[in-house]
């Protein structure tokens, strides 16, 4: 029995070490080994087991590229798809159907959903995301990405508020001058909200919400890292030439007074 099993160990051993597969050719001996576990089920104690050694591992480039060879020479020597050309018959597709029924779709499942970011991890967030737009090359991919899927979607689109501003602006100023920017416009590394290309003026549509202004958000912790970017904004654009107001969403409960603000900054050449 133990000179069985030592044959045995030295079979799986060669398989092993002369690499597996039932269509590519060992490197080292030139014959086609089929794999160990070849025709054995595997129990769901063992398929835990492996689940959980796998676990937050990731694979190597030089793995992904093995891999990767591996793939396209069993496709070489004649590896065909198990499934490939095989039509599935009604009866599989309703029990396919049954069984999910239900059952939340694995892509769907945020692996964020119910948490909720912490004030530090905001902050982070926040650095993270003014460095990349430090960068050109960013800044033209992104004004690209933008303008392109703007298109297609209206997350990209002005919202109330803008769109508002807009109309108000132009019957202010009695003409149609100033335009909602969607990204075809950086200046510096900044993309302004409302911008007026022949007199070069820009008009920053602030909501009292997303910016924490301090007369609707008195006790706001954010609103100085807020209001020191809008000041960092203004400088920017100030630098390069273009003009800058800025309206608060609070702002418009009095239209009168807010139309007099801008045709007072339309009329300063």
């Amino acid at each position: 029995m133990q000179l069985i099993d030592l044959t045995l160990r030295k079979k799986r051993k060669h398989k092993i070490v002369h690499g597996h597969s039932n269509t590519v050719p060992c490197t080292q001996c030139g014959k086609i080994h089929g794999h160990p576990t070849e025709g054995r089920t595997r129990s769901q104690e063992e398929r835990d087991k492996i689940s959980k050694g796998n676990t937050g591992k990731r694979l190597t480039s030089e793995q992904k590229e093995n891999m990767s060879i591996a793939q396209k020479l069993s496709y070489k020597n004649g590896k065909v798809i198990w499934n490939k050309g095989i039509k599935m018959s009604d009866e599989f597709r309703l029990k396919c159907s049954e069984s999910h029924k239900g059952k939340p779709h694995p892509q769907k499942i945020s692996s964020f959903k119910g948490r909720h970011h912490t004030e530090e991890s905001k902050l982070k967030s926040s650095i993270s995301h003014k460095k990349k737009f430090q960068d050109p090359e960013f800044l033209k991919r992104f004004a690209k990405g933008r303008s392109k899927a703007s298109v297609k979607s209206a997350s990209h689109m002005p919202n109330k508020f803008e769109t508002r501003v807009v109309s108000i602006v132009n019957e202010a100023c009695l003409s149609d001058e100033y335009k909602y920017n969607d990204g075809w416009i950086i200046i510096g590394n900044c993309i302004p909200d409302i911008v007026n290309v022949k007199d070069k003026k820009i008009i920053e549509a602030n909501g009292c919400y997303y910016h924490k202004c301090l007369k609707c958000y008195p006790k706001s912790g954010e609103f100085k890292l807020n209001k020191d970017s809008t000041n960092e904004r203004i400088k920017i654009y100030n630098s390069n030439g273009w003009d800058t107001l800025v309206i608060w969403e609070h702002e418009m409960k009095d239209i009168e007074v807010l139309k007099n603000k801008i045709i007072e900054f339309n009329d300063n050449k």
